[in-house]
């Protein structure tokens, strides 16, 4: 049988390469993703508070395909982590990874969440920087 392995960071190593990018999919549908195979799942990006996202349109269709603006629309974290396990348990069981996007306003929230996620089984975040975050990043890189 022909090794799909790739490694995803260091000591993170994946049996294949597909990974089911954040977006649209919410937990339900990434286990089942995860049951189907696949090396990893990315969740919606998860904030420290809740977000409403933007209103509505959100997606607009474009003669080259679709963009969106949803406004990381998502519970929270407090709420995520009542979702979490059982997303990590099916992950483990089927030799899969979960990474869990996050975005935050400052370090302080980045370090809350990441150590959140790791006291719940996580094992690898993607950072998401939207532009809309980007006057948050600007901050950030500037503080000393």
């Amino acid at each position: 049988m022909v090794d799909l392995s790739v490694g995803l960071a260091k000591g993170v190593v994946s049996k294949n390469p597909l990974v089911i990018a954040s977006g649209i999919p919410g937990v339900r549908a990434l286990m089942a993703f995860i049951r189907e195979g696949v090396g990893a799942v990315t969740t919606k990006t998860i904030t420290v508070e809740p977000r409403r996202g933007h209103p509505p349109p959100s997606i607009v269709r474009l003669p080259y395909g679709y963009i969106n603006a949803v406004g990381l629309r998502n519970p929270g974290i407090d709420v995520f982590l009542e979702e979490l396990p059982g997303l990590v348990r099916v992950a483990r069981e089927h030799d899969s990874y979960v990474i869990v996007s996050i975005a935050g306003k400052s370090i302080k929230e980045y370090v809350e969440l990441t150590l959140h996620l790791e006291e719940n089984g996580v094992r690898t975040l993607g950072q998401g920087i939207p532009s809309y975050n980007n006057h948050y990043i600007t901050n950030i890189l500037r503080t000393p």
